[in-house]
């Protein structure tokens, strides 16, 4: 039994998705402590003028030190929707597969969200439908809490799903205890994942964008491929 677990981003990159594909049980981390940096509430896509654009979703002040995702308050008030969809119909209208798929993100990012990590999970579920990812997705809050952290975190999780073998991203590497993983019969195996180059509106490819970059540019069949190497 492969587990894999990840916060919930938005629109995050293919990478994930890979993620998603390798494992058995895909842990969503809602209940996890908003990062001070990274990208929790935002991507970037592929402007039609080439540049990296950036969708960030505006979020209401929570509060405390130890807001979660599940704490993250969209604010709605300042309209990030209309703002989101207008530049994503900006950048990708020319491309290939935008008109079969751009309501599909349209009606979910009108749809009314409670908070970030439900918004995302959203987004999720329904990329995994398109990309025939059949994974169970469970949330990290319909689990028993039992207030640790880190390692001691991932391995009470995996260990509540039974599994053998937890799956983790090369970031990790440099923080994951394998030792105690091992004490409690995990092995820890690590996600390889190149992006390859793929066809791009525009002359030169950008790396790494959200996942609605491949969505809009590349056939299902071939984004399916990709996220099986």
């Amino acid at each position: 039994m492969i587990v894999a677990i990840h916060q919930p981003n938005y629109l995050p990159w293919l990478g994930y998705f890979h993620k998603m594909k390798k494992a058995d049980v895909f842990i969503i981390l809602d209940n996890a402590q908003l990062p001070g940096k990274g990208l929790p509430n935002r991507n970037y896509i592929k402007g039609k003028d080439g540049k990296k654009v950036l969708l960030t979703v505006p979020l209401k002040k929570t509060k405390g030190v130890n807001s979660t995702y599940l704490d993250a308050i969209t604010d709605d008030s300042k309209l990030w929707q209309k703002e989101h969809l207008n530049k994503i119909k900006d950048a990708y209208l020319k491309a290939p597969f935008f008109k079969e798929r751009f309501n599909l993100i349209e009606s979910i990012l009108l749809q009314k969200h409670d908070n970030l990590s439900h918004l995302s999970a959203a987004f999720i579920k329904v990329i995994c439908s398109l990309l025939d990812i059949k994974t169970k997705v469970v949330l990290a809050s319909s689990l028993e809490d039992k207030g640790l952290q880190k390692n001691e975190r991932n391995i009470d999780l995996c260990l509540q799903m039974a599994a053998t073998i937890y799956l983790s991203g090369q970031g990790a590497k440099k923080y994951n205890n394998e030792n105690l993983f091992a004490e409690h019969q995990l092995n820890i195996i690590y996600q390889t994942f190149e992006l390859p180059v793929y066809k791009q509106i525009g002359e030169e490819f950008v790396a790494n964008l959200s996942v609605l970059d491949v969505l809009f540019n590349l056939p299902l069949e071939e984004i399916k491929r990709i996220i099986e190497a």
